[in-house]
């Protein structure tokens, strides 16, 4: 598994967490990618935890995010992301992804969503 890829257990249910944190954009998709496939392998429903703190949204992230969402869910799973530092922008951008987002104000919060999922 990716090294910014971890699984953690809250309150009984597994949630995949991942850190874009700094990342340049090619390290970004291949977390993405890392993700996607740690996704498939768990699904039916799927509760990821992600920190985007400094980092920015590139092109090739947005379109790679869209695939691998698109790809998710053609499959039939269910995934439901809870965001930690997400702009006012990229929420725009990040909500292209999927419906089932969350932007959180920290990793409380997200985790507390995520387990009523």
């Amino acid at each position: 598994m990716n090294a910014h890829i971890t699984e953690i257990s809250h309150k009984g249910k597994a949630i995949i967490k991942v850190d874009y944190r700094g990342l340049s954009s090619e390290d970004a998709v291949t977390v993405m990618r890392d993700l996607h496939d740690t996704q498939l392998a768990r699904g039916p429903v799927v509760l990821t935890l992600a920190d985007v703190s400094d980092s920015h949204i590139s092109e090739l992230m947005r379109t790679k995010g869209m695939e691998y969402a698109k790809d998710i869910e053609a499959k039939g799973i269910q995934s439901y992301m809870a965001m930690i530092g997400v702009s006012g922008m990229q929420r725009l951008i990040m909500n292209a992804f999927s419906r089932a987002l969350y932007f959180a104000k920290d990793d409380t919060d997200a985790l507390e969503w995520l387990v009523k999922k």
